[in-house]
């Protein structure tokens, strides 16, 4: 198949790429791209934002050298070039919910057929929330109306059993007569994450693997189908923030935690707005809210959603719902204003309203309501911080005082101690962001062992004031955790 066929997709997995002679050399695997790099270089810039946003920004890796494909671009017939695709535009067009509801569940009918017409075992990353709820309605849809024959499902939920996540997805499969398959995260499995995410550049944190390496395991597949995208593109809404209120991507840049050294951080925070500019001058938005949108889209959702997922797609082929550019072109083509939860419920009425009786794992609440008594049953899926203070806190501060020489030279050693003291002693509570970014930092000097990066040193930094002012930030937060 030809490796760029989906290029024009939100969902493309964008394969890495070196420059050689002036011509591209592209491969899935970054691997093969680094052994044949004479010195590799450590890209602190790609570093900083993956610590601070959780992904690398516009076509950066975690190694100089190396560059992931271009947002929505394909190589010429020499490869000496990149051919870019004419990105559909934002308009604030305004139609009736009903015929957005309608016209939006005819386009994702035609792209799922797409990608399962000649696949017979499919699978399904199915949750208790409402992306992968309408996408399950849609494949329902196809195979009762015989529009495909010859298919069998299998939905697969990850995630604690007390959870909505697992209690709503295996109640829908069994709702459509579908095989369902619980995937558990446990401590094994986040190993193997820790594994992955090295194989995979450092280019996200372990704990966004989940269990996808179990995805494949165990089971007769064809092809899997995602609907990740479905927040953003069906419900305009980014992290829990709607479209017209997102913020710029420059302004959540930061030194979380003054991990990093200061000088560090200086040296390498104008880099962000040089990969935001690039790609605001190649497509270029009339409004502000426009143009930011599509900076998730191309830096966001598609440096970190499609980075995981592609831990699947290598093994098997994995299709992002929402994300062909007839669907998000018409999505994009709409006013904000019509982007609400309204259209998810119009299209469960008219399509598949048993889905409506299973309540929203978001809420407990039947959907889209927000007030009210929710159900008994967990909103997380997992225990991450808990685990990781368990389970990996002592291997990952012996990573940390064994490599003391790496470590001086991107991060505040006295402040990943610090830090790691206060996780050891003051847990705070439903909370996992410092453990995270702990986990990452061993992994990314595990990463930087394993292939001898060069690290451009910028020099020592006095890093006391820093570390004090984040234990006391810490411990704030621990106590209003703890007595809120």
């Amino acid at each position: 198949m030809d490796k760029f066929k989906y290029y024009n997709y939100l969902g493309f997995h964008n394969p890495y790429y070196v420059l050689e002679n002036n011509k591209f050399i592209i491969n899935d695997n970054q691997g093969a791209l680094l052994n044949s790099i004479n010195k590799p270089i450590l890209d602190s810039a790609a570093l900083l934002q993956v610590l601070s946003n959780g992904f690398p920004f516009g076509d950066r890796t975690l190694i100089k050298q190396i560059k992931k494909t271009p947002w929505m671009a394909k190589p010429n017939g020499d490869y000496s070039e990149w051919q870019f695709f004419d990105v559909p535009k934002h308009n604030e067009l305004i139609f009736d919910e009903i015929e957005i509801s309608n016209k939006f569940y005819s386009l994702l009918e035609a792209e799922l057929l797409s990608y399962i017409a000649c696949h017979e075992h499919i699978g399904i990353l199915l949750t208790g929330g409402m992306d992968s709820r309408i996408v399950a309605a849609v494949l329902n849809n196809v195979i009762k109306e015989q529009k495909v024959t010859g298919k069998s499902v299998t939905a697969m939920t990850w995630g604690k059993e007390s959870s909505r996540d697992v209690i709503y997805a295996k109640r829908i499969s069994k709702l459509f007569g579908w095989e369902w398959k619980h995937l558990v995260v446990d401590v094994d499995q986040m190993k193997e994450n820790i594994d992955l995410s090295i194989e995979s550049g450092c280019e996200f944190t372990p704990i966004h693997l989940h269990a996808m390496a179990q995805v494949t395991k165990g089971i007769e597949l064809n092809c899997v189908i995602a609907g990740s995208f479905g927040d953003s593109i069906g419900r305009g809404e980014y992290s829990g923030t709607k479209v017209k209120d997102l913020r710029p991507l420059h302004e959540s840049l930061s030194n979380f935690g003054g991990l990093l050294k200061k000088g560090l951080f200086v040296s390498v925070e104008k880099d962000a707005q040089v990969d935001i500019d690039f790609y605001h001058s190649k497509f270029p938005e009339q409004k502000l809210y426009q143009q930011v949108e599509q900076d998730l889209q191309l830096h966001y959702m598609r440096r970190m959603l499609n980075s995981c997922m592609n831990v699947i797609n290598k093994r098997i082929p994995l299709y992002q719902m929402f994300s062909s550019p007839e669907v998000f072109g018409y999505i994009w083509s709409l006013s904000p204003d019509v982007r609400t939860d309204l259209i998810y419920k119009r299209i469960l009425e008219n399509f598949c309203p048993q889905l409506l009786e299973v309540p929203w794992a978001r809420t407990g609440l039947p959907y889209p309501e927000k007030i009210g008594t929710p159900d008994q049953f967990e909103k997380q899926h997992h225990n991450y911080g808990d685990m990781i203070r368990t389970y990996f806190l002592p291997s990952i501060e012996e990573n940390i005082r064994t490599n003391r020489d790496i470590v001086e030279k991107l991060f505040n050693f006295g402040g990943l101690l610090c830090l790691i003291k206060n996780c050891k002693n003051y847990p705070i509570k439903g909370s996992y962001i410092y453990e995270e970014k702990l986990l990452y930092i061993s992994t990314v000097i595990k990463f930087i062992e394993m292939y001898n990066l060069s690290i451009v040193d910028v020099g020592r930094d006095s890093n006391w004031k820093d570390t004090l002012k984040n234990d006391l930030l810490y411990k704030l937060k621990y106590i209003y955790k703890k007595y809120r």
